[in-house]
C-alpha cells in the first residue's frame, strides 16, 4: 500500500498586515510557485475586496482560492 498523500489547506490572514490586503495578496503571488496546486487556499478578508484584488492577479487563476 503506498503512502497516502496529505492535502493540504493554507489559511491567509489578508488583514493582518501592516500594509493592508494588497500587499498581502502581492505575498501570495509570489508564493505561489511553491504552493502545491492541490493546495486549498482561504483568504480571509472583506469577501468583494478580496475578490478584486485576486482578480487583478491572473497569475493565481491555477491556484484553488477562496475568499
Amino acid at each position: 500500500m503506498g503512502k497516502p498523500e496529505a492535502r493540504i489547506t493554507l489559511a491567509i490572514d489578508a488583514m493582518g498586515g501592516d500594509k493592508g490586503p494588497a500587499e498581502v495578496i502581492a505575498g501570495l503571488v509570489k508564493a505561489s510557485s511553491f504552493v502545491p496546486r492541490d493546495a486549498k487556499c482561504l483568504i480571509f478578508g472583506p469577501e468583494e475586496e478580496m475578490i478584486r484584488l485576486i482578480a487583478g492577479h491572473p497569475e493565481l487563476k491555477d491556484l484553488n482560492l477562496e475568499a
